[in-house]
């Protein structure tokens, strides 16, 4: 019985990966055809995050205009589904920058996630660099108390800014690795 129930779970096992492998490639060769069908703008395209190795895309919105889609590829979360739409992002007045608003999570069946604002650069050298920024009020409690406390904790950043970004996989340039799966 206990061999019966270990050949069964091995070949469900197998049959998810074979699954997951034959997605993978007609979600990389669907977004692929939707790049190729796209107005040529230089963002569109796919890319990989620096970081985490994340694989997303940047296709053209469906109203058209100065608005592109952001989609994930392939992702390292195995929670995140392939073709799931994470921001979008709108050409600026700056040649090569668009301005992007992103999920920070993408919780499934969740209807609130988080959002970030940041711009996008596009480098000659077929990078992307991601720059966050933020809008709005902040209160600062520190200057309604001026003399409660004499001392102050202050946060201290010296990560270096323009670090994070992508790099394009398709189509390919002159400084790209080709594309493998």
């Amino acid at each position: 019985m206990r061999r019966l129930l270990r050949h069964i779970v091995a070949a469900t096992v197998a049959a998810v990966c074979a699954f997951a492998a034959s997605a993978g490639r007609s979600t990389l060769e669907r977004v692929s055809a939707l790049v190729d069908d796209g107005r040529g703008d230089p963002i569109e395209g796919v890319w990989r995050i620096a970081g985490d190795g994340a694989v997303f895309a940047v296709l053209p919105a469906d109203g058209g205009g100065d608005t592109f889609r952001l989609v994930i590829v392939d992702s390292p979360d195995m929670s995140v589904l392939p073709m799931t739409e994470f921001g979008t992002a709108r050409r600026t007045a700056v040649a090569g920058r668009y301005d992007a608003i992103v999920a920070a999570s993408l919780p499934s069946g969740s209807a609130s996630t988080r959002e970030h604002k940041l711009v996008i650069s596009l480098g000659d050298d077929g990078r992307l660099v991601f720059e966050p920024y933020k809008q709005g009020l902040r209160l600062n409690l520190w200057r309604v108390l001026p003399y409660m406390f004499r001392y102050s904790v202050v946060a201290q950043d010296t990560r270096p800014r323009a670090i994070d970004g992508a790099v394009r996989l398709y189509p390919a340039g002159e400084a790209v690795a080709p594309l493998v799966f």
